[in-house]
């Protein structure tokens, strides 16, 4: 990376699927300061001012159905790291474990949520000297309807009074 400013820069995140409810689609390998997660590969359309730092990944979910995600994180200089929700839908929740460098999302959306939400999260180093250093990285969370209506698609005009060879 050029001109790095901090070793939290390179804090490494990965988003795997933990467990999976039905509709819950994750994708991702991702770097707070680095995006190796292409913003042009969005599998929906979304507001580009949504996203607070580095594009981090996507999830889809539907609505009514619990899902979680989880992500792993490291310093390169084995400082600390904490992970915390900036800002998010209502009801996410994000459950860190220290000893392992992972952490857990898990969210049940209602049917007031679907639409697309923009998940940011921060990690934080605490270095024992010098001054604490952050990166900040946005998971975008489409959450679809519980159920849609199904469709039907038109046959076309038929005329029945002619005949057809078998």
């Amino acid at each position: 990376m050029k001109n790095r400013k901090s070793s939290v820069q390179a804090i490494v995140i990965t988003l795997a699927i933990l467990a999976i409810g039905l509709g819950l689609r994750a994708t991702a390998l991702y770097v707070i300061a680095e995006p190796v997660y292409d913003p042009n590969t969005v599998p929906f359309p979304y507001d580009k001012n949504l996203v607070q730092g580095t594009l981090l990944g996507t999830v889809t979910q539907r609505a009514g159905v619990a899902g979680s995600v989880k992500g792993t994180y490291y310093d390169p200089d084995n400082d600390p790291v904490n992970v915390r929700i900036v800002s998010g839908p209502v009801g996410m929740l994000l459950k860190q474990d220290p000893a392992t460098g992972s952490y857990v999302l898990s969210w049940t959306p209602a049917g007031i949520d679907v639409g697309v939400k923009a998940l940011v999260l921060a990690a934080k180093d605490t270095p024992p000297t010098g001054t604490a250093l952050e990166a900040t990285g946005t998971i975008l969370w489409q959450v679809m309807p519980q159920n849609q209506t199904p469709g039907l698609v038109a046959c076309g005009n038929i005329d029945l009074r002619k005949a057809v060879a078998p």
